[in-house]
């Protein structure tokens, strides 16, 4: 590994941790509710929905009733075989809107009532044999991929306390929507351990580098994947802090420590939570905005 100055490392490190800080804390929430067992958002498993419901405050001097709001999600296994995605009737009286994400946290489909036929999510691999009745194959850019919605009473004025029913949605694995065997299921995986405040630790690093390991590379990012590589940071790789003199690795923690603070810095003030999912393009290398949108969990019942 290339030998680096304190002063260097602290820079790439800055630069690596606001890059991956997306992916760990999309990490986070699908080892809570999809992987970990014990964890109390554990939904099951993946293709297993969580579901919740918050109520909203009335608003100031409208005389609006209290509106209750049905948030839920699932987390897919894509690695296998895709998942056929097909959105039933929306009553006519509940605002429904859906999307699948990817590890990301980037948008790659709108599920929108009378407009959204059939569609396959898939992980970044190709799909042979597409039924007909697919409006569209959606892919992000890794092999596990987040389906939210959120339904609410479109009326301001209904009974209080009554809560929408979610939408009918259709969701299942390809094999089984066409009565056919499965494929051979995907290797089992050895997750990264999860625990709470691991972002703000040297173990970022490791899980940083399995969970680019579930991305496809795309070729914007090259250049600061090469970058970050020099610290270590590589998909797939183990996180060795014994590879770096005490020096380099003092470094690469305040590199962390000042990336860290800038974020909590440009959340002050900043309306992060209610930032519409954005599609790559949006964002595209725009580290520190991507960085800063994930300060906000993308569900609202898995915080």
């Amino acid at each position: 590994m290339k030998q680096l100055t304190p002063t260097s490392a602290k820079a790439i490190a800055a630069t690596a941790y606001l890059f991956a800080f997306p992916l760990v804390m999309r990490y986070r929430q699908m080892s809570r509710q999809a992987i970990d067992a014990t964890s109390p958002m554990f939904s099951g498993g993946f293709g297993t929905w969580l579901e919740g419901s918050v109520t909203e405050p009335r608003r100031s001097g409208s005389g609006r009733p209290m509106e209750d709001v049905v948030y839920s999600s699932t987390w897919l296994d894509l690695r296998g075989e895709p998942w056929w995605c097909a959105l039933g009737d929306v009553p006519a009286e509940v605002s429904f809107v859906g999307s699948l994400v990817d590890l990301w946290g980037f948008l790659i489909a709108d599920l929108e009532p009378g407009r959204s036929g059939p569609v396959l999510a898939s992980s970044p691999a190709p799909v042979r044999g597409v039924p007909d009745q697919v409006e569209a194959v959606v892919r992000g850019e890794s092999e596990f991929v987040q389906v939210c919605t959120e339904s609410r009473w479109s009326d301001p004025y209904r009974l209080p306390g009554v809560p929408p029913v979610r939408p009918d949605l259709v969701l299942e694995p390809l094999s089984a929507h066409l009565g056919r065997p499965a494929p051979r299921p995907a290797a089992a995986m050895t997750w990264s351990p999860w625990f709470e405040g691991l972002e703000a630790t040297d173990e970022f690093w490791a899980c940083a580098n399995f969970v680019l390991s579930l991305t496809e590379p795309n070729p914007d990012d090259r250049s600061i994947l090469e970058r970050i590589a020099q610290i270590g940071v590589i998909p797939g790789a183990p996180w060795t802090p014994s590879a770096h003199p005490e020096a380099v690795l003092e470094a690469i923690r305040d590199g962390m420590d000042d990336a860290i603070s800038d974020l909590l810095e440009g959340a002050v003030g900043a309306d992060v939570c209610r930032r519409p999912r954005t599609r790559r393009a949006d964002m595209d290398r725009d580290y520190f905005s991507r960085a800063l949108a994930a300060l906000c969990p993308s569900v609202r019942v898995d915080g």
